[in-house]
């Protein structure tokens, strides 16, 4: 998407106020997405690469602003295991009315990227599994509250928010396949039953997915944090944990979550091994029902976007990989 002549004022407008000078050149956009494009701003006098995000029309218009704030409130966030540092990425400016974000240019590859590079570095792979779970852990003890009650009627929630949302395209629960009602069903019946659990809660990052973590040698930031609500741990943890298990068919994780005999997909493990297991605790019942949910909520996005052919053959995988979740995960809590 080329910019206007006038995003692309207010682009060196910003870049200006960080440095003045005539030399600044932007390109791209680099990076295409559903919600925004990525620009690249360089000033070689100074050596100096920005990154530019511009958001869509279609998105809320103080999504530049929220971004900002958020990141802003992180700046400080540094761990260093070794020689390996975790945190979130410099910001600059934003503009709201021109819907621009400025912040660091990023080197590396997001764990997207990474997972679906040659299947032989397994080894590597589950590294970058185990530098995310590090940097989430990271992250949530920065505003962390152990052992609180949890109302589980939050996730139930989730899902009849989204089916409201999505009336107008046609979804409801009566016309959705048989394998989804018998999951909302179950997650119903575990609400009620469990109304409140004890459970760890942070500020959560939002949308922790493959697309919006970056692993280099020696740093992980993550990118896109929402920071806005003070929810279970275990909801981050689960967002990865869906979008691991239903969209990387050349991996070993075309295996479910649980196995057969109940145990954990040992490619998943070392995500929870970098977080700790002293706070998640996979088999436990409460995890199975964020998950449930979480499984849910992404087969509800998935049914109700529009879609190109190849999109289509995608999305038709991740849906099949969803139900075959969701059947180990309904059997392993039929077990409990």
């Amino acid at each position: 998407m080329k910019l206007s002549n006038s995003h692309h004022s207010g682009i060196l407008n910003a870049l200006n106020q960080i440095v003045q000078s005539s030399q600044w050149q932007v390109e791209g956009p680099i990076i295409h997405a559903r919600e925004s494009n990525i620009y690249r701003a360089f000033l070689p006098s100074e050596q100096l690469i920005l990154a530019i995000k511009y958001y869509h029309p279609r998105q809320n218009l103080n999504a530049a602003q929220q971004q900002y704030q958020a990141l802003e409130k992180y700046q400080s966030l540094s761990s260093t295991d070794r020689d390996h540092d975790f945190r979130v990425p410099k910001v600059y400016s934003f503009d709201r009315e021109q819907r621009l974000l400025i912040m660091e240019w990023l080197n590396g590859k997001n764990l997207h990227q990474l997972l679906w590079s040659s299947p032989e570095f397994l080894q590597s792979k589950q590294m970058a599994l185990k530098r995310c779970g590090q940097w989430l852990r990271t992250f949530h003890q920065q505003h962390l509250l152990p052992d609180s009650p949890v109302l589980t009627d939050v996730y139930l929630k989730s899902i009849r928010k989204s089916l409201l949302t999505r009336q107008n395209m046609g979804l409801s629960i009566d016309n959705l396949c048989v394998e989804f009602r018998k999951a909302y069903e179950l997650l119903t019946k575990l609400i009620q039953r469990h109304p409140e659990m004890k459970d760890t809660r942070a500020t959560l990052h939002g949308d922790f997915t493959p697309h919006n973590i970056i692993i280099g040698k020696d740093t992980t930031v993550a990118v896109d944090i929402w920071a806005t609500v003070h929810n279970p741990i275990l909801m981050d943890i689960s967002r990865m944990l869906v979008y691991l298990t239903i969209a990387y068919p050349l991996l070993i994780l075309r295996k479910p979550v649980f196995g057969s005999r109940g145990q954990l997909n040992n490619t998943l493990a070392p995500l929870i091994e970098g977080y700790g297991d002293d706070r998640v605790d996979p088999f436990s019942l409460h995890f199975k029902i964020v998950l449930l949910s979480e499984y849910l909520r992404r087969w509800l996005v998935i049914e109700s976007r529009k879609t190109t052919a190849v999109s289509q053959f995608t999305d038709k995988f991740q849906v099949l990989q969803i139900r075959k979740n969701l059947r180990a995960l309904m059997a392993q809590i039929a077990d409990n």
